[in-house]
């Protein structure tokens, strides 16, 4: 499954498609800053394009935050230790 993911971004990048996928990128939105995480993105010859902003439930906002709440606190602890 991995490969075949890549194989999609990797023809959407070579063909300059704008295809939407979900990647992991640096998030630049109110609710994740900073912070890779997975999000409907076009992708296309430069790579990343734009970062689709989609609507979520108070509940999936909660979920998200935590998440990324998760993931900052990770690569805190990670960098204390180098």
């Amino acid at each position: 499954a991995i490969g075949l993911v890549i194989a999609k971004i990797v023809q959407a990048i070579i063909l300059n498609q704008s295809r939407v996928l979900s990647v992991s990128a640096v998030a630049h939105t109110a609710m994740a800053q900073d912070v890779c995480i997975s999000l409907p993105t076009i992708i296309r010859r430069g790579g990343v394009c734009e970062t689709l902003r989609i609507t979520l439930d108070q509940d999936e906002q909660n979920k998200l935050a935590a998440s990324v709440s998760t993931i900052k606190n990770e690569i805190a602890q990670g960098m204390a230790c180098i």
